[in-house]
């Protein structure tokens, strides 16, 4: 017999879920840690799951370098827009900035920011600091440095962006 305006009798049972065990490994930033590496990102581990043989506990920095410099490339040549999920996805259309130059370096490298400070959880204290290119004027160059979040404390990363007439966005570290 159900009562109205009273809760179902299986509202006052815990969840197993929810009365689960603290988690006992959260990070300084305070999310929850799996205890396993981040050296690839979910997407890259559904595209090329590895062997038993290639599993390890302890991190690969260099791989995890490699992942972070795939994922940002991913993300600075995508467009705002372009991902329904997230219309922030990405940096602004250059056609829509480039018109309020030089002011618009400024704004893009804001953009550029916020963009990885997003997107890319495994870097925290990031910067961008626009470089100027007087040997080629239509060619923008930006320094984006961060703090790898990683096994190791304190690792230091620095990534020299490069933004060509076609907008292509080029990384490197």
């Amino acid at each position: 017999m159900l009562i109205l305006g009273a809760a179902p009798p299986w509202a006052h049972a815990r969840s197993p879920v929810a009365a689960g065990p603290p988690c006992p490994d959260r990070g300084h930033d305070g999310r929850v840690s799996s205890g396993m590496p981040r050296e690839r990102s979910l997407l890259e581990r559904l595209r090329q799951p590895e062997g038993e043989r290639d599993r390890s506990i302890h991190e690969n920095t260099g791989r995890l370098i490699e992942s972070v410099l795939a994922n940002l490339r991913r993300i600075l040549n995508s467009r705002h827009g372009i991902a329904p999920i997230a219309a922030d996805y990405g940096i602004p259309d250059l056609s829509d900035v480039i018109h309020n130059f030089p002011e618009a370096t400024g704004r893009l490298r804001l953009a550029i920011k916020a963009t990885v400070e997003k997107f890319e959880p495994r870097l925290r204290r990031v910067t961008v600091r626009s470089v100027e290119t007087p040997d080629e004027p239509l060619v923008l160059r930006f320094e984006i440095t961060a703090e790898l979040v990683s096994e190791e404390r304190g690792s230091s990363i620095w990534f020299e962006t490069r933004i060509d007439p076609s907008g292509e966005v080029r990384l490197r570290t």
